[in-house]
């Protein structure tokens, strides 16, 4: 089978196993939004992360789309930080947003997008930064 067959497949398998799961389990909640920049970068280079307090991963998007949008299903509730991962060399500011899960007045449970705004990043030693966070 081809490379590029088999990544498919992979793919595909994938996406089943994630909605036959949300189907079976009730509790799945979907945190996404846009990662946004006030200057010019190469969202393909950018993955959001979903990691515990104690920094142990729990979720990565592969890449973010065009446009810097991300989807991360979280399957328990508890407290997390959402992460930005970057190339080496970039930095972003705040390092990351806490996140609340508890099934009902948070925004994953509400299906409200989180759009994270990073008024800081720092690459290859040039520095922009004005205002802040997640809306």
């Amino acid at each position: 089978m081809a490379v590029g067959n088999s990544r498919l497949l992979n793919s595909a398998a994938g996406m089943l196993n994630l909605v036959l799961f949300g189907a079976l389990n009730q509790n799945v909640y979907i945190c996404s939004g846009f990662v946004r920049s006030s200057v010019l970068i190469d969202f393909s280079k950018v993955s959001v992360r979903l990691l515990t307090l104690q920094g142990n991963l729990k979720y990565q998007t592969r890449y973010s789309q065009t446009g810097g949008y991300y989807m991360i299903p979280v399957y328990e509730k508890g407290v997390y930080v959402l992460r930005v991962k970057a190339p080496e060399g970039w930095n972003f500011e705040p390092e990351g947003v806490e996140l609340r899960i508890d099934g009902q007045a948070d925004p994953c449970s509400k299906g409200e997008r989180l759009d994270c705004f990073f008024y800081r990043l720092i690459w290859l030693k040039f520095s922009w930064s004005p205002s802040s966070l997640c809306f």
